[in-house]
């Protein structure tokens, strides 16, 4: 089953995509605005310093036996009417094909208008600065060899020969924007293949300005020649910044985990659905259709990545799809034969090649009891956890809205400072001790309690849900491997996910802030969830979680993608966090999913390089699924899950420790 359409189709560019009119009619302004700034800030001996560049040129090319310039203008000045031509070529035709290419790229070839622009505007800049740093004087200027100033002469209308612009820049010969405008339209157009006889006459043009600029007294040879650099250097910047594959820049937080994923340690998050049993299992057909018909019209779920080189940044492309690639079956073998399948999935990177999503129906077992589960597995550039959540809960019956904790929004000011001081926080918050090598190799396992027993257990203590899941997990986790705790030295930086993401945002797209926080890894389970409580407090305060977002969404947009992707590998993994708990939101009621029940669900969250355990936590109706992913190199996933499952049903049931009320606040988001 193939749907969708060739990245060939990918949307282009188009007239709806211009650039706004009067924006560009500024930059023309602001560039032309340069061009009289740097013809006033020459100074009482820039004249002088023109003419005395302008006679060293000359004394090179008469050494080159390049000096054409005199035996042209000699030709020349005694024919009035061909030199009354020349004068006007020269004074109207090189602005009058740019601005026609300009004019006519706009109307007709809107998607190669950037291209065009920017060319332009770089060749400009290149040649001003140029003027700048090395005013020339034109041949006619220089006394004693006997050149005729053809165009005062003749008076010609439109320059300082008729008194119109008398006053225009005459210390501007090197280089040539005459040869170098008629030979940037040259090049631009045969960028569009357009027709030879196009070619001939834009080829004929240069020449003939060539010919006119010299014989005029008003270019060196050489000015002609040293223009091809900024028309080389412009076209290509241009290319560079235009010529990537058609489709939509993958967002700088989106790409963040792009550059992760080149350590080995697959980014992708999703979950696992169970069914119910006795209802019948669902056919691998059913299970493509249903994909198809509601994840596909989903716009990320058509698209695939292309770039070009590594300094490019990565885009997002239509391709086809082939449901039938992207949804299989797995038949999982051993009493865990579930999770033992979802480590496998959760192991394995997608396919670049194609739309980064995978649908497996796994038949397993969870301790032993057989069980039919829809694996979901989408990376983590397509969306974070909760937009995976939303796009997921598209395949369930009845479509129900997702509710998003909504937490208030600083105006630009209070952005901006809380920017400036969350840097400042993120900058000491130090780095973490390395618990030793780890693999791409992923253990998976799963965790259900009573929703409402785990939330009343939190509010007996004045804990939040996730304080308490924080406390669990370190213990967990010291129990299980107290060699792993002991290279931790004293505490565990355990990376909370928070969540930014507007109540109507789309699914798509990453917006969360990940906070650390330090946990320690000493005291009883009442001092560790006290700690625990005592230390995330940063967790409700903003500063930390806006500057991480600005870092993620608008600091990676300014770097070259190689130092974006050094930066992604470097602060996302072992070198500053351990462990990762998220508490996401999920649905309030039973759901079915073709039909079948589906009691429980569990996320399935990405494990940052080097690190050992991503816990994730998931309210499913009245249940709270836990998925818990480990790299089995550095952490057994079957005794933290047991351990940590333990502790739940006891603290659910109204056991565990002492459930004396501790100093925090239960605040109205997980």
């Amino acid at each position: 089953m193939v749907v969708g359409v060739d990245e060939r189709t990918s949307r282009r560019t188009t007239a709806a995509d211009r650039p706004g009119i009067w924006g560009q009619v500024a930059l023309g302004l602001a560039l032309f605005g340069v061009y009289l700034l740097i013809d006033a800030a020459g100074g009482a001996g820039r004249r002088e310093t023109a003419l005395r560049h302008g006679r060293a040129i000359f004394d090179l090319e008469r050494r080159l036996h390049l000096d054409v310039e005199h035996t042209l203008n000699t030709w020349l000045a005694p024919h009035h009417l061909l030199s009354t031509l020349a004068d006007y070529e020269y004074a109207y035709t090189y602005i009058l094909s740019a601005i026609a290419l300009l004019a006519w790229v706009w109307v007709r070839r809107p998607e190669e208008w950037r291209f065009a622009r920017d060319s332009f505007v770089v060749l400009n800049l290149l040649a001003m600065a140029t003027f700048l740093l090395y005013p020339t004087a034109p041949p006619r200027m220089l006394s004693g060899l006997g050149f005729v100033d053809t165009v005062s002469r003749g008076h010609t209308v439109g320059s300082w020969g008729g008194g119109l612009v008398d006053t225009a820049n005459q210390m501007a010969a090197m280089p040539s924007l005459h040869i170098g405008w008629a030979l940037w339209v040259s090049v631009v157009l045969a960028r569009f293949a357009a027709g030879i006889r196009v070619q001939v006459v834009s080829a004929v043009h240069v020449l003939l300005t060539l010919f006119v600029v010299m014989a005029t007294a008003n270019h060196y040879l050489l000015d002609a020649v040293v223009v091809v650099v900024p028309i080389l250097v412009g076209t290509s910047y241009a290319r560079w910044r235009h010529d990537g594959p058609p489709g939509e820049v993958v967002a700088s937080c989106d790409a963040f985990f792009l550059h992760v994923e080149a350590t080995g340690a697959a980014q992708h998050v999703g979950g696992v659905i169970v069914l119910a049993p006795g209802q019948g299992q669902p056919s691998l057909d059913e299970v493509r259709r249903l994909a198809a018909d509601r994840l596909l019209p989903l716009p990320r779920f058509q698209q695939r990545l292309a770039t070009s080189s590594r300094w490019r940044r990565v885009r997002w492309v239509d391709a086809a799809v082939d449901v039938d690639q992207h949804v299989s079956e797995h038949h999982g073998a051993g009493p865990d034969g579930l999770g033992m399948a979802v480590a496998r999935l959760a192991e394995s990177p997608l396919p670049r090649d194609r739309p980064l999503w995978r649908i497996v129906l796994v038949h397993g077992a969870i301790d032993g009891v057989p069980v039919t589960a829809i694996t979901v597995l989408v990376h983590h550039a397509v969306a974070d956890g909760v937009g995976t959540i939303l796009s997921v809960l598209r395949l369930f019956d009845p479509p129900i809205p997702l509710t998003i904790p909504a937490g208030g929004s600083p105006g630009r000011l209070g952005r901006a400072g809380a920017v400036a001081v969350g840097l400042a926080q993120l900058a000491t918050d130090g780095g973490a001790r390395s618990l030793g090598p780890g693999s791409s190799r992923r253990g998976f396992g799963v965790v259900t309690v009573p929703f409402d027993g785990v939330r009343r257990a939190a509010r007996s203590r004045g804990v939040r849900v996730t304080d308490l899941l924080m406390a669990l997990t370190v213990e967990a986790v010291r129990t299980v491997s107290p060699e792993l705790t002991a290279r931790a030295r004293g505490s565990l930086k355990v990376s909370v996910p928070l969540l930014v993401r507007p109540p109507d945002g789309p699914a798509q797209g990453n917006a969360t802030a990940a906070i650390i926080v330090d946990v320690p890894t000493e005291g009883s389970s009442d001092e560790l969830l006290a700690e625990v409580v005592h230390r995330s407090g940063r967790l409700r305060r903003p500063t930390r979680a806006v500057a991480s977002r600005f870092v993620m969404a608008t600091g990676l947009r300014l770097l070259p993608e190689p130092w974006a992707a050094w930066f992604a590998r470097t602060v996302y993994g072992a070198r500053f966090l351990h462990l990762v708990v998220s508490n996401l939101p999920g649905p309030d009621v039973d759901l079915t999913l073709l039909g079948r029940s589906t009691p429980q669900a569990y996320p399935i969250l990405p494990l940052a390089p080097g690190t050992p355990l991503a816990l994730g936590a998931l309210t499913w109706g009245d249940r709270l699924g836990i998925g818990v992913a480990t790299d089995p190199a550095m952490l057994d996933a079957a005794p933290v899950v047991e351990v940590l499952g333990a502790r739940l049903v006891g603290l659910s049931a109204g056991g565990g420790t002492s459930g004396a009320p501790l100093q925090g606040q239960e605040q109205s988001s997980p």
